[in-house]
């Protein structure tokens, strides 16, 4: 089966090999022109750098002026077009929409339950550490019981 074509090692180290290759002589080539850049610069006087770096700030502070004006110019605003409704779609405003997971009565008392266990554990002195212990194993436990009963009672 040629769908799945299995490497060879020695593709794979080729590949990787050819690769590092390549960084390589990407690096060498950023060096020489780092190196270019770096001896062209020295030879520049202090005047002739200034008036370069006035050139670049004129210029780049000019390009920002003209697309700030031609961004707020009002000429060139976005229309939006409005989207007519179908004709033939039906009103569905009326129709309740049904929750896909029903909370049953049987549910709601053995929920309500096993609050009111959880409730004496954390009441009483002796049993205090065992609803500490539940508390710290299931953090939002009764914030849970508590969204439980307003979804039940939502219904």
């Amino acid at each position: 089966m040629f769908l799945f074509k299995r490497y060879k090692k020695k593709e794979i180290v080729l590949q990787v090999k050819q690769s590092y290759i390549l960084f390589k002589q990407w690096e060498k080539m950023k060096q020489k022109l780092a190196c270019y850049l770096q001896q062209r610069s020295e030879l520049l006087s202090l005047k002739s750098k200034k008036l370069i770096l006035l050139f670049f700030f004129i210029v780049c502070s000019t390009g920002s002026i003209f697309i700030i004006i031609n961004a707020s110019d009002k000429g060139n605003n976005i229309t939006v077009k409005q989207i007519s409704k179908p004709a033939s779609t039906k009103d569905s405003t009326h129709l309740e929409t049904k929750s896909d997971s029903a909370i049953t009565e049987k549910d709601y008392k053995r929920i309500e339950r096993f609050k009111s266990y959880l409730l004496q554990l954390r009441d009483d002195s002796t049993t205090g550490k065992k609803f500490d212990s539940i508390m710290l194993q299931r953090l939002h436990l009764l914030d849970s019981i508590t969204l439980f009963e307003k979804m039940y009672l939502s219904q």
